[in-house]
């Protein structure tokens, strides 16, 4: 994957650095450039330093965990001020903001950035969810604008999550509307109130309800659409089956009930 994002930032004109451990990976990488492509190898992590003009930014796509905290500790003499150095290999969010806390002060920045998409996304296009400092953001964004997904309408899938741990869950191509979608509703108690996304839904629910029906035939489980589908009806019902469990509830603990076609509170013998 980090070899992936290598060929897509110098695809996008980014002169690219690479180092592993694996002297085989290096080569691959740098066989893997093609006309137009600047990709060199470095044999240790000096050389990649030194190699990279400052202030540097180091993309570190190791596999979450303490190896993480090793190879930032072997960087951290190495780096200088300005320098920004962002953990893409999501991370434990509670990780990232231990790290993010440990670094402060330090003369680098330091990013921890959801990278989703797999290999073939790293190539041609991840969404991409950093989160740390602010000042970090702002260098980092118009390379990671370029190299990331686009969305429906054009727009780049990434975004600035916020000081914190990022982690690697919403999709930024959609976070985007619902941070304006709040910003103009502060007080908006259910996406599906918005205009944005009601008419989404309302465009797209026919399709979804066919999804569901053509998997209930195979028996083919489709939990999250089927469950998301029975959210969306519920919502809009005023009346749903689950009122009978309060008769169940009077049935067997006398809890009572409510009617719909008058006032007051019940109960029932039911036997």
């Amino acid at each position: 994957m980090g070899s992936n994002l290598a060929v897509n930032l110098a695809r996008h004109g980014f002169s690219v650095v690479g180092y592993d451990l694996d002297a085989d990976k290096i080569q691959a990488l740098t066989q893997a450039a093609t006309e137009g492509m600047h990709i060199t190898g470095a044999k240790t992590l000096s050389e990649l330093i030194d190699d990279l003009d400052a202030p540097r930014c180091i993309l570190l796509m190791v596999p979450a965990g303490q190896i993480v905290d090793d190879v930032i500790v072997q960087l951290m003499p190495l780096l200088t001020t300005d320098d920004i150095l962002i953990d893409g290999g999501n991370s434990h969010c509670k990780d990232t903001e231990r790290c993010i806390k440990t670094l402060c002060g330090q003369c680098f920045h330091f990013v921890g950035m959801g990278i989703s998409g797999g290999k073939q996304g790293a190539l041609r296009g991840p969404c991409l969810m950093p989160g740390g400092e602010y000042v970090a953001w702002k260098t980092i964004a118009p390379m990671l604008h370029l190299i990331a997904a686009k969305a429906g309408d054009g727009q780049p899938c990434a975004a600035y999550i916020g000081p914190r741990g990022a982690g690697c869950i919403i999709r930024s191509g959609i976070l985007e509307r619902i941070m304006a979608a709040f910003r103009q509703n502060p007080n908006l108690s259910n996406l599906m109130l918005d205009d944005i996304f009601r008419i989404d839904l309302e465009n797209h629910i026919e399709s979804l309800r066919f999804v569901v029906q053509t998997a209930i035939g195979p028996v083919i489980p489709i939990l999250a659409l089927s469950a998301s589908l029975g959210y969306f009806d519920a919502y809009r019902s005023e009346q749903l089956p689950a009122n009978f469990i309060q008769a169940m509830r009077n049935y067997f603990g006398v809890h009572t009930y409510r009617r719909i076609d008058r006032q007051g509170v019940f109960h029932t013998e039911w036997y």
